[in-house]
Order: structure tokens, then C-alpha cells, then sequence
């Protein structure tokens, strides 16, 4: 159920920077992430580490042609930030941030987008827009001008944001049934419209933006078809 655009940016090999799934609790981010994490060490193998709090998916062991090295960030070892710096050292192909959730986080992983690592994490968030503003400003205080250079780095550094829900509708014979509801953006070299919003901090914005890609994907799967 992902669009097409955003699955074919997080799945190439090439691809550096900063994807955010963003949701509310318990909407199936993790297994979206996780699932990410999962396709790119088939594909092109490699080694990818992934760091939760706890854990909650097994990404621990060998997946196709590529390795998971799956550790609990604990807060007596310095927490997400400290296993994130570790990870970084470690020339792991692929990071997985189980959640950012505080400021040191925030700031490292917009650092090592910008730094050219694939750096894939979850956050709770009720839109695209939500998820890039709280990444900001949780990450403001690390910057010299604040919320600007913030933005002006996450502008940098940030490749593709999803944002997901699950839908309950009642099936046959009142068997639920989850269905996936999304909306993608992708930053990507054409998209530089993109980048100037983000980097003046005119997230409202960006409504357009994640509409004409949605509109655009769900053409172009019309016409192949």
C-alpha cells in the first residue's frame, strides 16, 4: 500500500539521508521501518543496525545476501544518542531509530543525513507536517541561530517522510480487518520547492507538495496498469 515513489527512493541502494515514519501509536510504524530495513539487506546486503527501545521487531541475524545487528538503547548507556554515535563509527550500511523522541536524537540523525549515512526512524506524529516540525524543533537547541538553522538542516538532510494510519473497518462476519492509509513526501533532486519550504521553516506549505506527488503516483500506477 506504499506509494510507489517513496518505496522506490528508500529502496535504492544509493539513497542517503534521513526517512521519517511518522503516526500515532500503535499504527504499525515500526513494522513499516522494520519491513524497510528487511527489504534493503535482501537486496543489496550489507549490514544495518538498528536501535530500539525495546526492541520489537527481530531484526537480529541474516537476511538475504546482508546481516541485522539488533541492541537496546538504555538510558544508563547514554541512550539513543550514544548507540546512534556508536553505530555511526561502526560503518553500518543502514541505521534503524526505533523512535526520536528527544533532542540529542533529533539532532544526530539530521547530522547524519546530512553526512550522507540512509538513517531510517519512526516518530509520533499526526501528519507529514507535524513529523518535520517536531523534528525541528526538538532539534533546535543544537544549532547556533536556533529553529532556522534547524530547519535549514533538516532541509539538508531529510530524504522522505511517511505518514501512516490503520484503518478498522468491520470485515465478513464482523471480522476486523486493518488497512493501510499513507501519505508520502519525497525530497529528492527535482524537488527543490520542497527543500526551500522546509528550509524557511514554512512547513504549512507543503500541503501541495504531498498532494501532487499522491496525484502523480496514483496516475502513473493507472497508466501502467
Amino acid at each position: 500500500g506504499l506509494f510507489p515513489p517513496f518505496l522506490e527512493t528508500v529502496l535504492d541502494k544509493k539513497t542517503r539521508g534521513l526517512v521519517l515514519i511518522a503516526g500515532e501509536m500503535g499504527k504499525g510504524k515500526t513494522t513499516t521501518a522494520a519491513s524497510i530495513v528487511v527489504a534493503r539487506l535482501q537486496r543489496h546486503g550489507g549490514i544495518a543496525v538498528a536501535i530500539e527501545d525495546p526492541p520489537e521487531t527481530a531484526l537480529n541475524g541474516v537476511h538475504g545476501m546482508g546481516r541485522g545487528i539488533q541492541g537496546q538503547a538504555s538510558r544508563k548507556s547514554g541512550g539513543y544518542r550514544e548507540h546512534l554515535i556508536r553505530a555511526l563509527r561502526s560503518g553500518a550500511d543502514d541505521i534503524f531509530i526505533g523512535e526520536i523522541r528527544d533532542a540529542d536524537t533529533a539532532a544526530e540523525a539530521i547530522q547524519a543525513g546530512i553526512n550522507g549515512h540512509f538513517i531510517l526512524a519512526t516518530i509520533h506524529a499526526s501528519s507529514i507536517e507535524a513529523a518535520i516540525e517536531r523534528v525541528a524543533t526538538l532539534s533546535d537547541a543544537y544549532f547556533s541561530s536556533g529553529i532556522e538553522t534547524a530547519y535549514s538542516n533538516l532541509s539538508l538532510g531529510l530524504k522522505a517522510v511517511l505518514w501512516q494510519t490503520l484503518d478498522v473497518p468491520l470485515g465478513q462476519n464482523g471480522n476486523v480487518v486493518k488497512r493501510l492509509r499513507c501519505k508520502s513526501l519525497v525530497i529528492d533532486g527535482d524537488a527543490s520547492g520542497v527543500k526551500s519550504k522546509i528550509a524557511s521553516g514554512k512547513i504549512g506549505l507543503l500541503g501541495q507538495d504531498i498532494d501532487e506527488q499522491q496525484r502523480k503516483a496514483k496516475y502513473a500506477a493507472q497508466w501502467s496498469s
